[in-house]
């Protein structure tokens, strides 16, 4: 019996959907957590709310460089990161970006060597 895959194995646009969208969770949750709305986020970036409204609900369309900007503009950092899993099949999908942040708080947030 084959096994399945993971959607995100579909095609390399279904992957980025998935990198893209976990993205935005976490932007929302850090407006949130500063209780921020769209329009302050807006302010930040020099933007209009529009702007950010499109690429809130359509993240497909996120460049690294929106992702820098839009991290920056709330006080966090981003990673693009790739890692094995033991999951050649991703049969499991992507691990979610709140587990990455969990391990890095549990290992004492840890800095590359540069600084």
């Amino acid at each position: 019996m084959p096994q399945e895959t993971h959607w995100t194995e579909q095609s390399a646009d279904a992957f980025a959907h998935n990198l893209a969208f976990g993205f935005i969770a976490q932007i929302e949750k850090r407006l949130q957590a500063l209780s921020l709305n769209q329009a302050d986020l807006a302010h930040k970036l020099g933007v209009s709310e529009t702007t950010v409204s499109k690429v809130l609900d359509n993240p497909q369309t996120l460049t690294l460089k929106t992702i820098a900007k839009y991290a920056r503009a709330l006080q966090m950092k981003a990673a693009v990161i790739a890692y094995d899993d033991d999951d050649p099949a991703n049969e499991k999908g992507l691990v979610n970006p709140e587990i990455f942040n969990a391990c890095w708080l549990r290992a004492g947030k840890p800095r590359d060597s540069s600084g």
